[in-house]
């Protein structure tokens, strides 16, 4: 039954609320980032012929239309006008009161306008030929469902018309405009449908294919990773939040030990696949308030932000475990029989004095730290004078 709705709602309405990003069905497509266009272009469209109609009502052969007639048809137009005018610029989206408000007022005053006409011995058959003039491009705004039921009836019109002639009876021919006017807005309709279906999946492909080479842009291939451009992006934003709020950042900077006499012996697609390898363990500690990326070669860094800092120390000892844990085996390395990782750390709440590369290098120096106190270790970078800090927060 939900399935149901869904399809009923994609038909007839083409409502993104209830059908998603994008329904292509046989009248077309109606999606928000793309509608605009749509709008702008079928509202001129039809601000066009409401204005060609109004001249073929006012100056029809046989037609001397009084002043206050003029003044009548006149006000229709501007309303009809403005109307359109708000619908494209989108004001009744946000105000649907408004908008149902405005509508009600439109078909209001087509009535009274009606009734005007008869009080001034406007012909009957003029009126009918105004009104669908005038609603005619309507149809091309509207939901599908509702511009079937007026094709519809301006079938039916004709093909009455047509009956009336086969039997000898006098046919208006105004009932001959109508069917010209059903057969010329259905086409239009048909074409206009095609046309936005055409430019919707043609701008959802160009935006799938521009968050693809975004995401490209952003993550390192080989260890899926974001890279060194998107850290750029992101360390300074955290760093600054961090620092604005009083929250505790952390650096967690990670190097491959030996890692070039491990490509020298054991070749570069070796080297790529214990990247990879590597890579893949430091992004199963991503969480909230944790972002991991390869910084460049073999080396990767870890922020954490706000409560995930907390848990810094360990995290940097359980990371260094699980790269030993992999097994990868590098007998030529000084260090172990596995590749190993040296660990460099900086953590704290960043003083509202200290710039945001400062406070990066000090994870870098604690990180060579480790190296040069053989690798495979965890090194916190401590100011001069003071011990290093090992107790995480709770």
């Amino acid at each position: 039954m939900k399935k149901l709705r869904e399809l009923f709602y994609q038909w007839a309405f083409l409502d993104i609320n209830h059908t998603g990003s994008y329904k292509k069905t046989f009248f077309g497509i109606f999606e928000d980032d793309n509608c605009m266009t749509n709008q702008e272009m079928v509202s001129r469209l039809s601000m066009l012929l409401s204005c060609v109609s109004t001249g073929v009502l006012l100056y029809t052969v046989g037609n001397n239309p009084s002043s206050t007639q003029f003044i009548f048809h006149l006000a229709a137009l501007i309303i009809f006008l403005a109307f359109l005018y708000m619908s494209e610029m989108m004001v009744f989206r946000y105000s649907p009161v408004l908008g149902n408000t405005a509508t009600i007022v439109y078909i209001c005053f087509l009535y009274a306008i009606t009734i005007a006409d008869r009080f001034f011995n406007f012909g009957l058959p003029d009126v009918l030929f105004y009104i669908v003039m005038a609603l005619t491009p309507v149809a091309f705004v509207l939901p599908p469902v509702l511009f079937f039921v007026l094709s519809l009836i301006w079938a039916a019109v004709y093909m009455f018309g047509i009956a009336g002639q086969l039997s000898g009876q006098a046919l208006h021919e105004e009932l001959l405009a109508i069917g010209m006017v059903l057969a010329i807005s259905t086409l239009m309709g048909w074409h206009i449908g095609r046309t936005r279906a055409a430019q919707a999946f043609a701008n959802q492909k160009s935006r799938t294919l521009t968050e693809t080479l975004q995401q490209t842009s952003l993550t390192d291939q080989l260890t899926g990773l974001f890279n060194h451009r998107s850290f750029q992006s992101d360390y300074y934003s955290l760093f600054h939040d961090c620092q604005s709020k009083k929250h505790r950042f952390s650096v967690i900077m990670i190097d491959i030990d030996k890692f070039k006499l491990f490509n020298d012996y054991y070749g570069h697609l070796e080297g790529d696949r214990c990247l990879s390898e590597i890579g893949h363990a430091i992004g199963e500690y991503t969480d909230e308030g944790i972002v991991a990326y390869r910084f460049g070669g073999e080396e990767f860094v870890l922020l954490l932000s706000g409560t995930a800092a907390s848990r810094t120390l360990a995290i940097a000892e359980n990371l260094r475990q699980k790269v030993m844990n992999l097994k990868i085996t590098h007998e030529y390395s000084p260090v172990a029989s596995v590749v190993t990782v040296s660990v460099g750390v900086h953590l704290g709440v960043p003083p509202a004095h200290e710039k945001p590369m400062d406070f990066f290098d000090h994870a870098d120096q604690a990180m060579y730290v480790s190296k040069r106190s053989g690798g495979n270790r965890v090194s916190v970078y401590t100011e001069p004078g003071q011990e290093a800090n090992t107790d995480d927060e709770d």
